[in-house]
């Protein structure tokens, strides 16, 4: 399946004073009956922090931990056999 992505509008850094690139957060779905993780495109807004994006098509009836447009903490853990960071705090 082809996934588009939209973009967000340009966030500024409030730490930084410049602008923020697209980042890969994974965001745990729920209820799947097995450990799975969606990449979603996130930017960062302090160190360990990123506001997740959003997915124009997602399959199926996924249920992300954390909804598109939260923010949330980020750490990096072990998923497969790469180190990759995972939203793991809701923010705000």
């Amino acid at each position: 399946m082809k996934w588009g992505i939209q973009l967000l509008s340009s966030i500024m850094s409030s730490r930084q004073g410049r602008l923020s690139s697209m980042e890969t957060i994974y965001v745990k779905l729920l209820d799947e009956g097995t450990e799975v993780f969606r990449p979603v495109p996130s930017v960062e807004v302090e160190t360990n922090v990123y506001k997740l994006g959003s997915l124009e098509s997602t399959e199926g009836d996924e249920k992300w931990e954390f909804e598109p447009g939260s923010i949330v903490t980020v750490e990096n853990r072990i998923l497969g056999d790469e180190s990759v960071p995972v939203a793991i705090k809701l923010v705000s």
